[in-house]
Parts: structure tokens; sequence; C-alpha cells
């Protein structure tokens, strides 16, 4: 991390300090989480590691990578916009509690079916009970925003009752999105393409929505790559999100990658 951008959290952040390679603080999140008494942590609970460039709050469980912490904390990085600046004004999110469910079901169920590796599992924080895994939508400030349910039976899919599913993107709590960005249709395959190195968001299905778009804007992303299914609904989509996006990007409308071509699943 540059030296800078540290004394500007330093600056930022409420009683922090460095202990080896962690940065320990006051939560920035305590505002807006309900887990904090009084929205106070006078206790610093968050520790950031500096090489990993992730967080966590012992208290109320906020897991954000850098980006999502600057954002939190008011800082402008060389890379990216804050999304308060937008036309659309921040608001506290309503506090979503991720259920606890069985984490090694989650993990051994997605290395079997989807190839999704143990530490990926636990880095998007997936969680299962009996026939569903839990999904969490972390927006970007860190904060889950909905859950969608892959369930065992039908329909396949089913999102969090008051989900707002179309003001979101998934992907921000798994890598830092700069000048360039893969678009695809799920959670699964966005999660394989972090894996391998490729920035990636999901944006749930094959519409990008007016919202999604103005949230991509808020970024120094400069190209996207659609990469849908090769079905008919997918061909379809991926044209309509090309002309959507005209104008603000350079869009190209990818069938195949070199690195992730035998990894995209249906």
């Amino acid at each position: 991390m540059q030296t800078n951008l540290l004394s500007q959290i330093m600056s930022k952040a409420r009683r922090a300090h460095i202990s080896g390679d962690e940065l320990v603080m006051s939560c920035p999140n305590a505002s807006y989480s309900s887990s904090h008494a009084s929205n106070i942590d006078y206790s610093p609970s968050f520790s950031f590691n500096l090489s990993l460039q992730v967080g966590f709050c012992f208290t109320c469980h906020w897991s954000p990578n850098l980006n999502m912490l600057l954002r939190r904390l008011g800082i402008k990085d060389s890379g990216s916009k804050l999304f308060y600046e937008s036309t659309h004004q921040e608001t506290p999110p309503q506090e979503i509690v991720l259920p606890s469910g069985n984490t090694q079901k989650a993990i051994e169920w997605l290395e079997r079916e989807k190839g999704i590796t143990k530490d990926w599992v636990i880095r998007a924080m997936i969680t299962s009970e009996e026939g569903k895994i839990y999904i969490p939508w972390v927006g970007v400030f860190g904060n889950i925003e909905w859950i969608n349910i892959r369930q065992s039976k039908k329909p396949k899919y089913l999102a969090q009752k008051g989900a707002n599913k179309s003001q979101t993107l998934y992907g921000w709590h798994l890598g830092d999105v700069r000048d360039e960005v893969y678009l695809v249709e799920g959670e699964f395959d966005c999660i394989h393409l972090w894996s391998i190195g490729v920035p990636s968001l999901a944006i749930g299905g094959t519409n990008l929505s007016k919202y999604q778009i103005e949230i991509l804007k808020q970024y120094s992303i400069k190209n996207i790559h659609v990469l849908f299914d090769n079905d008919m609904a997918g061909i379809k989509a991926s044209k309509e999100i090309k002309d959507k996006l005209y104008g603000y990007f350079q869009v190209s409308i990818e069938k195949t990658h070199d690195k992730i071509s035998k990894l995209i699943t249906n």
C-alpha cells in the first residue's frame, strides 16, 4: 500500500494503529450496523491486512477490500470515484444478516459442482443449509445488499424477499475493479473469473439496469467485455447491453477467452 494512502486512512480512521501487518481501527462501518452498540465502535474491532488488502470487523462481520474501505472513509483513490459523488445520494443500507448455515457443505458442493475452491467460497462469504446455498450480494460499500438463494428444488434461484436486484452488481468484494472488467450473468461465473485473475462483475441475469449502468460510470472503467451464455438469450442480451453502454465505454462481446473458456458454467 502506498505510504500517502496509508497516511490518509490513518488520518480518517478512529483509534487507528498498526500492529505487524495489520491496521487496527474502530470499525468504519459501525454507524451502518446495529451490531455495534449505539452505532459506535468504542473498542477497535476492525483489522485490515496490509498485504492481502482485505479487512474484517469482529463485531459486525464487515469484510471490505481496499476500495470499499476507502469509500467508507470518504477517501478518493487514483482508480475510482467516490460512489456518493454520483446523482444517487448515499443512504445507510438496511442491515442484512447472512444465515450462519454450514460453510463446509457449501465448499463441498461448489468444489464438486462448480469447480470453485475453498478459499473463494470463504472469500465470497457463501454458506448453506439443507438444500440451499446462500450467496450474498455485497455492494460498493461492503454491506450485504441482498441474498440470492440457490435451491435444490424449483425455482432454481430464489431472491431474498424485498431484494433490489437491479440496484447492485456482484463481485465488488472479490477484488479491485480498475480500467477493464468482464460482465457475466451469474455469481459463479464471476467467482471463477476472479479466481484466475480476471476482474468481473455479474448483473444477475441478462438485463443490465439503468442503475447498474450508473454504478459502472462512477469508476475509471474504460473497457467492458460482455461474456454471457452462448445461447439465443445470451447472444441477444449481449447485443442489447452493448447498445446501452455505447458512448460510455469501449464494449466488446466475447464468445470465448483463452483463460476462461473452460471455466464458464451453465
